[in-house]
């Protein structure tokens, strides 16, 4: 059976005091913040891009669910 092996992470911040650790929660509050903001003002514009492509497809729609009700009716 093959021996595992553990592979240390690169790169990684380690806090080596007390103070270090408080100042890596603080850095990782500020940017939770931050991708919570900006993923907020995200869904913003997403909800204001697709209220105006729903209102210019509207007349579109009527017009197919009209075409539609006709040929069922034709069909009938």
């Amino acid at each position: 059976m093959a021996k595992k092996t553990k592979t240390t992470g690169a790169n990684i911040a380690v806090p080596q005091s007390r103070e270090e650790a408080a100042e890596a929660v603080a850095r990782i509050g500020v940017i939770n913040r931050e991708v919570a903001r900006r993923e907020a003002d995200m869904n913003d514009r997403l909800a204001e891009i697709k209220a105006e492509v729903e209102q210019a497809l509207a007349p579109q729609r009527a017009e197919a669910e009209s075409l539609t009700e006709g040929l069922k009716i034709w069909a009938e």
